[in-house]
C-alpha cells in the first residue's frame, strides 16, 4: 500500500465507508476512489468496503503513513 492508498483508506474510515463522501473530501472523482479501493483489495486481500477488513487496513495505513514504507 502506498501513501495515496493509505490516505484513501483513512478517509473511508473517517467518512463512514461512503465512497462519494471520500471523493468529495479528497477532491477526486468517485471512480478514482473505487480504483484505489480495488487496488488495495488486490494487494492485501482485504476489502476496504467491509467494516472488519477496513479496521485492519486502517492499522496498516497508519503504519505506512508513520514509517513511510
Amino acid at each position: 500500500m502506498n501513501k495515496e492508498d493509505a490516505h484513501i483508506v483513512i478517509a473511508m474510515a473517517n467518512h463512514n465507508m461512503n465512497v462519494t463522501d471520500v471523493a468529495r473530501a479528497i477532491f477526486a472523482h468517485r471512480n478514482t476512489v473505487l480504483y484505489h479501493l480495488d487496488k488495495v483489495k488486490r494487494q492485501t486481500g482485504l476489502d476496504p468496503r467491509r467494516f472488519y477488513d477496513l479496521v485492519e487496513l486502517v492499522k496498516m495505513a497508519q503504519e505506512v503513513l508513520e514509517n513511510g514504507s
